[in-house]
This record gives C-alpha cells, sequence and structure tokens, in this order.
C-alpha cells in the first residue's frame, strides 16, 4: 500500500475539533461483548471508536475524488489529497481499492474558492444515516451552520434524513455535477479542488448515533426519544425484500405460530416519525443481516432487545472487514442489550447470507426476556 495513504488520526490540516470519550468505554465492551469474541482483539481493532469522540480538520488547497462504481447498482467513494497525504477514512478498505493507483493521474475539473464542509452521501440507508450526515450534524453542534455543504449526489435517503431546506441546492455543492475527470472500464471519478475544507476525520460510533439521536428528538419535538419502559412483551423482525435469509417465510411462520411476533415490512417507504411510532413498543427487536437493522438500533426504545442475526459464528465477527467494520463496529454502542443469532448454514456466494436455525429461537428470545426482568 502506497505510504501517502493516512489513517483518521494522522494530521491533514489544522485541527479545529478533537474530543476524547467521556465515558469508560472499554470497560464497557470488556462486559457485554460475547465471550466467543476476545475483549483484546476488539478493543485494539475498534480503539478510535472507544477513545476518541470526534476529530475535525480545517484542511486548505484539498483535492476530492469522488468515485461511483459499478454499472447496476452504484457505489459511492471518496479520497481527499492534501500536503502530499491521502485519505479515505479506514487503511482496511484503501488496500481493496484496486482503483488508487490511478488517483495521482486524475486531472482537477473544478475549483471552488469559497469555504466548503464535507457531509459526503451514499445511496445506501446505513452508510448515509451512520456514516455521512452526522458529519452534518457535527456541523451544526459546532455551530459551523452557515457554511457551503459537498455532497456527492442527492438522494432519497439523505431527502428523508434532513429538514427541509437545510441542505439545498442553493447551499450545497453536488461533486456528480462536476465534469467527469475520468471515466473507464466502469470506474466514474469527479476530481475537485477545494481552498478551503472542513472534514470530520472521525467520529466515534458512539458519538454518531448520539448525535442521531439528539437530531430525532429536535425534529420530533420531544424531550428524550422512545424512553419509556416497555410494559408488555412485544416481538418483531424486519422483513428483508431479498433472498438474503433463505428460509425467511420459515422462520417469520415460527415466531408467529410461537411467539405472536410483528412481521415488520416496507418500513423503508417510511417517515422517520412513522418509524419511531411503529418500532417504539417493541420488547426484542430481532434484526436481519444488512441496512433494515439500523432502523431497530435508530428508532426503538433505547431500552429495547435486540438479537442481530449474523451470517457466521460470533468468533469469526473480527475475522474480515466486512463482519467487523461493516457489522460490529455498528453494534457496539448496543453491546449490552444485543444477543447474536448465528446462521447454521452460510452461503458461499454472499457473506451476509445464509440459513438460521427457527428452534435456536426458543433459546435466544428466552435470554432476551431475562435480561428484562
Amino acid at each position: 500500500m502506497d505510504p501517502a495513504i493516512v489513517g483518521p488520526t494522522e494530521g491533514m490540516g489544522e485541527r479545529i475539533n478533537y474530543s476524547l470519550a467521556k465515558d469508560n468505554r472499554i470497560d464497557y465492551v470488556r462486559k457485554w461483548l460475547p465471550a466467543m469474541l476476545a475483549s483484546k482483539q476488539v478493543i485494539k481493532l475498534f480503539k478510535k471508536d472507544l477513545i476518541i469522540d470526534s476529530i475535525v480538520e480545517r484542511i486548505v488547497n484539498v483535492k476530492i475524488y469522488y468515485i461511483r462504481l459499478g454499472s447496476q447498482k452504484i457505489d459511492e467513494l471518496y479520497y481527499f489529497n492534501a500536503d502530499k497525504k491521502t485519505f479515505h477514512g479506514e487503511k482496511v478498505w484503501s488496500r481493496m481499492h484496486y482503483f488508487f493507483d490511478i488517483l495521482p493521474q486524475i486531472r482537477v475539473s473544478q475549483t471552488f474558492e469559497h469555504t466548503h464542509w464535507f457531509i459526503g452521501s451514499r445511496n445506501n440507508f446505513t452508510h448515509q444515516l451512520v456514516d455521512f450526515f452526522p458529519n452534518y450534524l457535527m456541523a451544526k453542534n459546532m455551530g459551523q451552520e452557515n457554511i457551503r455543504w459537498i455532497i456527492g449526489q442527492e438522494n432519497k435517503i439523505l431527502d428523508l434524513l434532513q429538514t427541509k431546506g437545510e441542505i439545498n441546492n442553493t447551499n450545497t455543492t453536488i461533486l456528480i455535477d462536476m465534469p467527469e475527470s475520468y471515466n473507464r472500464n466502469g470506474i466514474k471519478i469527479h476530481c475537485s479542488h477545494f481552498k478551503e475544507l472542513y472534514l470530520v476525520r472521525h467520529l466515534s460510533i458512539f458519538k454518531a448515533f448520539k448525535l442521531l439521536r439528539k437530531e430525532n428528538n429536535r425534529k420530533l419535538n420531544i424531550k428524550s426519544q422512545q424512553d419509556s419502559k416497555v410494559k408488555i412483551r412485544k416481538i418483531g423482525i424486519f422483513a428483508r425484500e431479498d433472498n438474503r435469509i433463505h428460509n425467511q417465510r420459515e422462520i417469520h411462520k415460527a415466531l408467529s405460530d410461537n411467539f405472536n411476533a410483528k412481521i415488520i415490512e416496507n418500513i423503508s417507504s417510511l417517515s422517520i416519525a412513522e418509524r419511531i411510532n411503529i418500532l417504539k413498543d417493541f420488547t426484542i427487536l430481532i434484526l436481519p443481516p444488512g441496512s433494515d437493522n439500523i432502523n431497530g438500533l435508530c428508532f426503538s426504545s433505547i431500552n429495547t432487545q435486540f438479537i442481530q442475526m449474523i451470517s457466521c459464528k460470533q468468533r469469526e465477527l473480527t475475522s474480515n472487514p466486512y463482519y467487523s467494520y461493516a457489522c460490529l463496529r455498528y453494534l457496539l454502542p448496543f453491546l449490552d442489550r444485543t444477543s447474536f443469532w448465528e446462521a447454521s448454514k452460510k452461503d458461499n456466494n454472499n457473506l451476509h447470507a445464509g440459513y438460521w436455525e427457527p428452534d435456536d429461537l426458543h433459546s435466544i428470545i428466552q435470554a432476551s426476556f431475562e435480561k428484562i426482568w
């Protein structure tokens, strides 16, 4: 890997915000982490999330590479280059990006003189909600609202999250609107130069969820979102529209017949207020693999217990970044109320798909209830 690639804690500009975690998160992880996972390994893997809350920098003369991959389902990625350093996020992902070597060859298509704050966008509910939208919330938290925003492109998820008028075409630079600097072999790159940019270099997953909950409270004008004790045993599971859970019908039938569970369908079609209203009274939510689980983590009661379906053994959750950074990291703030339901059979063609044994439900649900009563 090119040594010019830097991680979130390696400076690229003037650090204007650096906050340490107030709570002893390491003790929290040691207490609630499943016994099958080595706490030392998990703490080392996520040490920035456990020790540092946020890092924000003011960077001058920075290039942003907005990269779109694929033809059917388009993925969006971002690289930043300044002071002979290149940053994407966690270095583990940059190691997998085969296109990195072509970035130095890409020409700048447009230069912006005025100051910007990078929000970013990605047409994936989890990434847009947890990885990018909190960049905007950090700006508001720091009193940096009268500024020009940067997103990759508009999407329905961002429209759902933002307060109307706060992020719009008049105060936002949309990178996809800039001329393409590169278009070859399924890779499209827009390269823009910014004279001054504010960039959230790191935001702890704990801080991100805290900002999201605060924003939901503000939008709905409530003092404390979903904070009442659930008084009845109500179980729900999100239904997936794809075939990621190979025996989804069998699982739904077992839950309905044996636990009077509610099958939650089409959650993605609802407003934030509607999602909170539906999810606030569940005692237990069973979360499928994929983006739907974020609805439970963000919009249910702060007392709800979660059963996260995983397509691997618990001990394998740190075995590769698609299990660790793309799954376990999002669950860190909820370890105290999360149980894991392992797939009994994997899908060799899809890391996050498989078959889950319905007979496992009795013991897992009973253990979740015992945490409450």
